[in-house]
């Protein structure tokens, strides 16, 4: 089985701001990262919004990944929202936080292999 590497949004800590979209499209020069919001609605009597992410096939978080580094994205979160993990990360993540998760697929092993 392939290892599998992801981008992942805590929907909690997201706010909307859009600093990853723009970031990630002044390293790439496109548009890679679109940010949508879902809501208001109203939830215990407040307002609530929810903002997920969607990345195209043009996304470098791997190519940062095999850097061991942040990309533009995750570096520039000021609620850390972001974080690029292999499966195996991702699941301690999702075990071990009590918040909502995205997972935004953005490869696989035998994308990472250099030649």
């Amino acid at each position: 089985m392939n290892e599998v590497f992801g981008l992942v949004e805590n929907l909690d800590r997201c706010v909307g701001c859009h600093s990853c979209s723009i970031a990630c499209a002044k390293e790439t020069g496109e548009k890679v990262i679109e940010v949508r919001e879902i809501g208001p609605r109203t939830i215990k009597g407040e307002l609530a919004s929810d903002f997920l992410l969607t990345a195209s096939q043009d996304c470098l978080c791997k190519e940062f990944w095999e850097k061991d580094s942040d990309p533009p994205c995750v570096s520039v979160c000021p609620t850390d929202a972001l974080a690029v993990c292999d499966s195996r990360e991702l699941l301690k993540k999702i075990q071990s936080e009590n918040s909502r998760k995205q997972v935004i697929q953005i490869g696989n092993e035998e994308d990472h292999e250099t030649g």
